[in-house]
């Protein structure tokens, strides 16, 4: 009996747990070249459109639950609401920019003087780390949410320095040109920016090696980055009270033996 009740137990905990939310984010939120903002499924490549930015931004950064954008070729740095795409102005950084990304250490932008700067996500001031040596040459993209910060242009891969900005060639990702890439549970996934129909793929950054590829109804990636999942109140008392119930079973069992 103890062992069918286990096995009870984890049928019961895996059909409750259903209900709950992944912690993982299989839904990011991304720009794309015409503004539009929305999500897009990892499993599945399923693009839902949310809003539109009404600004072209040069790629999306995420750092402390929240998501911030440059404008390309602009100098204005905003933050975005996940929920409709609307953009709040947080400051003017004074270096027009080509991309804008993020580690688990802060926001980033690429100038167009080459050179790579941290972002005041206060204000919007940009602080100069370095120069990178990158061809500045479309398209440009710059990762997200990763421990590492990657450059991808054109179909060239490179691994960025956050402390000096030198920017160190890991090879090529042709015929792929991946115009956003994003750091989620432990993989890398990258956004086609050329070549229609747009596609999503896994990565390995040491390599620059496409591993997996997946078709997407989505218009062209131009960032890419993490929505923080909330789970539902709901779920979580249904969650709460399949545990509560699952005890109590055990309880009465427990009584039953010692009777």
């Amino acid at each position: 009996m103890k062992v069918k009740f286990s096995g009870l137990a984890i049928c019961v905990a895996t059909a409750l747990l259903a209900f709950v939310p992944s912690a993982r984010a299989s839904v990011l939120a991304y720009e794309t070249s015409f503004s539009d903002f929305g999500m897009i499924d990892l499993t599945t490549g399923q693009y839902t459109f949310i809003g539109n930015t009404g600004k072209v931004l040069a790629g999306l950064g995420n750092y402390g639950g929240a998501l911030y954008a440059g404008v390309n070729t602009s100098t204005e740095f905003y933050r975005i609401n996940p929920a409709n795409g609307s953009l709040t102005f947080i400051g003017d950084g004074g270096v027009p920019i080509v991309a804008t990304g993020s580690t688990t250490n802060g926001v980033y932008e690429l100038g167009f003087d080459d050179n790579l700067y941290s972002v005041n996500l206060g204000n919007g001031a940009l602080t100069l780390i370095g120069n990178t040596g990158i061809p500045i040459v479309s398209p440009v993209g710059m990762s997200a949410n990763g421990p590492n910060l990657f450059i991808n242009t054109q179909s060239s891969l490179y691994l960025v320095s956050t402390i000096t900005g030198v920017a160190s060639l890991l090879g090529s990702t042709s015929p792929v040109n991946l115009g956003t890439m994003v750091f989620i549970d432990g993989i890398w996934y990258g956004g086609s920016a050329t070549d229609p129909p747009f596609k999503i793929f896994t990565f390995n950054p040491n390599k620059a090696a496409i591993t997996i590829s997946l078709g997407s109804n989505s218009p062209l990636f131009w960032g890419l980055a993490p929505v923080e999942v909330v789970p539902l109140p709901g779920a979580l008392s249904l969650f709460a009270t399949g545990l509560g119930a699952l005890g109590l079973l055990r309880w009465r069992r427990q009584q039953r033996l010692q009777v």
